[in-house]
């Protein structure tokens, strides 16, 4: 959202952060008296860290319009849930969907128990999986940048960084070629964990394993893995998501990790099995990757992306028309070119 000279929106839709949108308002230059749609998008994130200006911004919209709300989120935590409630209009709707994404084969690899250092397993990672745009997800920037250079030293082409110490323009500019490029690697924070979309992202590597701090003990962070896991394999297409160990305590993340989203499933498709008992389903699976057969594994599982994702792009061509319409451009290009060369 941008409007250096406060002049007045006149645009059908505004998007902006709810810190700008608030500001818009105080400064007169959005009109309240006709908003139809509320929207606010990974409303978990803006509930935690923004909710006072949404709220301020669903107060003001309400003394003059009375709009439709529509509360999105890929992970939607009890808290979010009870703030989602007191959020919407009344009556409200619930529909929810499955957090986690079965299109996604999911793996980890111990460096600890095989003795292997990080760098050594990532880059034999990359120089397995060659076909498909990687994310690359850290901990700490330090490391990313650390790692960029090291990458850059072993030949790797199209590196790409994108962190909270960066300028909003070197961000931008390095989104837009990583977008552009064919078989870029990106580097990233939990900056770009959720809210992003890029095409043809088929591996997504956790260097370092989310955790969050709760009374000063900290956890493997199941909200944060699902939304990295969910740069990829996205809109029907499949995707990996290969997770380093380097510690204990990165093992116990992990199983925290797993059963923080195996609850979360569980809750939404309760199946019981007496009037006090409940049928539990382990949905997050995780397979063990071997270093010394890495290599070959993920072969077969590029392979087999290929293979999934190519189906999936010509049946949603036929589902939309376009194969037909390409073929008969195609056809009638062929007939004009026949013409031409018979005159």
């Amino acid at each position: 959202m941008k409007n250096k000279k406060r002049e007045k929106f006149n645009q059908q839709i505004i998007v902006g952060t709810p810190g700008s949108i608030k500001m818009h308002m105080k400064n007169r230059s959005i009109q309240l008296n006709n908003i139809k749609v509320i929207v606010v998008d990974e409303a978990d994130h803006a509930m935690e860290k923004m909710s006072e200006d949404v709220k301020f911004i669903k107060r003001d919209i309400m003394k003059q319009s009375k709009p439709l709300t529509f509360l999105f989120s890929a992970t939607f935590e009890p808290r979010t849930k009870r703030w989602a409630k007191e959020f919407v209009n009344k009556p409200y709707y619930s529909i929810f969907l499955t957090d986690l994404n079965f299109d996604i084969t999911h793996f980890k690899i111990d460096c600890t128990e095989q003795n292997l250092k990080r760098i050594d397993v990532l880059l034999k990672i990359l120089s397995s999986v060659t076909s498909t745009k990687s994310i690359i997800f850290f901990n700490r920037i330090e490391d990313i940048s650390n790692i960029q250079n090291l990458l850059k030293e072993k030949g790797f082409d199209d590196i790409f960084v994108v962190h909270s110490r960066l300028e909003n323009k070197e961000r931008d500019e390095n989104m837009s070629n990583f977008r552009k490029c064919e078989k870029g690697i990106l580097l990233t924070s939990n900056l770009l964990a959720r809210g992003i979309d890029i095409d043809n992202v088929n591996l997504v590597v956790n260097y370092d394993l989310p955790f969050k701090t709760i009374r000063d003990k900290k956890y493997g962070d199941d909200v944060t893995y699902t939304h990295r896991s969910g740069r990829t394999g996205r809109y029907g297409y499949v995707g990996i998501t290969i997770s380093l160990i380097r510690s204990g305590e990165d093992v116990e993340y992990l199983k925290q990790i797993q059963r923080g989203v195996d609850e979360k499933i569980n809750e939404k498709f309760k199946r019981r099995i007496s009037k006090k008992k409940f049928f539990f389903k382990n949905y997050l699976k995780i397979e063990n990757l071997d270093f010394e057969k890495m290599g070959e594994q993920l072969e077969k599982e590029e392979k087999r992306m290929e293979e999934e994702n190519k189906k999936h792009k010509e049946d949603l061509e036929i589902e939309h028309g376009l194969k037909e319409e390409k073929e008969e451009k195609e056809e009638n290009v062929d007939e004009n070119n026949q013409t031409e060369e018979n005159k």
